[in-house]
C-alpha cells in the first residue's frame, strides 16, 4: 500500500515500493498503449493489478483508456479507486492547508495525476461545486501546479460565485499570464466591487 511520509518540514511523498516486476509490466503497458495498442495495454494493466490492486498509476492509465473507450462509469469508478488508494496511505497528521505533496517527487505523481483527473470527472460530470475541494487541494499541496489545477479551479469558483476565494486564487499567482487567471481575476474583483484593482488587472491582462 503506497504510504505518504513525511521526508522533511511539512513536506511529504509516498513511499510507492510495489512487488518486484510490477514497474516493469507497467512500462510495458504504457509502451504498447504509445504503440497504439490499447487492447494489449488494458490486457496487461488488468493482469498486473489483478497482482497488485494498490497500483494507483495503473488504475489510473485504465481509467484513460476506459474514458477513450467511452466507459464513463468504468473510467470513473478506476480513478475514484486510484485516489481511494492514496487516501489511505495519507496519515492523519497530514495537513491539506499546510502540508505539500510536490510535483518534483516522482512517487507523488500518481496520486497527483489521479486526483487531477477525478476532479476533471467530477466537474465534467456533476457540476463544479463537486469538484472545488479536489482542486483547491491541489493547489494548496503543489503550490507550483504542475497540472494547471488553477486553472479548472479559477473557473469552479467563478461557475458557484464564490468571488473572495476567486480573487485570492488570483492574487496567489501574480505572475501569471495564463488568461484563465489574467482575466478571471478582475472579473471577480467587479463583483466585490474593487473598481480600481480590477481595471489595473483588466489593463494587465489585456
Amino acid at each position: 500500500m503506497p504510504f505518504l511520509q513525511e521526508i522533511s518540514a511539512n513536506s511529504w511523498a509516498f513511499d510507492d515500493d510495489y512487488p518486484e516486476g510490477a514497474e516493469a509490466q507497467f512500462e510495458e503497458a504504457l509502451a504498447c498503449w504509445d504503440a497504439g495498442n490499447e487492447d494489449k495495454a488494458e490486457e496487461l494493466l488488468r493482469s498486473l493489478l489483478l497482482v497488485v490492486p494498490n497500483h494507483i498509476d495503473a488504475l489510473h492509465h485504465l481509467a484513460m483508456i476506459f474514458a477513450s473507450q467511452g466507459l464513463e462509469l468504468e473510467a470513473y469508478l478506476s480513478w475514484r479507486e486510484a485516489v481511494r488508494v492514496g487516501m489511505e496511505g495519507i496519515p492523519a497528521e497530514f495537513s491539506w492547508h499546510a502540508g505539500r505533496m510536490l510535483w518534483g517527487y516522482l512517487s507523488n505523481r500518481p496520486f497527483l495525476r489521479a486526483y487531477h483527473a477525478l476532479g476533471l470527472h467530477l466537474q465534467a460530470h456533476q457540476g463544479a461545486a463537486k469538484a472545488i475541494e479536489v482542486f483547491a487541494r491541489l493547489v494548496s499541496v503543489n503550490p507550483n501546479d504542475n497540472l494547471g489545477a488553477r486553472y479548472v479551479l479559477m473557473q469552479a469558483l467563478l461557475d458557484t460565485g464564490d468571488w473572495t476565494k476567486a480573487a485570492t486564487l488570483f492574487r496567489s499567482y501574480p505572475d501569471d499570464v495564463g488568461p484563465d487567471i489574467a482575466y478571471s481575476g478582475p472579473v471577480a474583483l467587479l463583483h466585490l466591487g474593487e473598481m480600481e484593482n480590477a481595471k489595473i488587472g483588466l489593463e494587465r491582462a489585456v
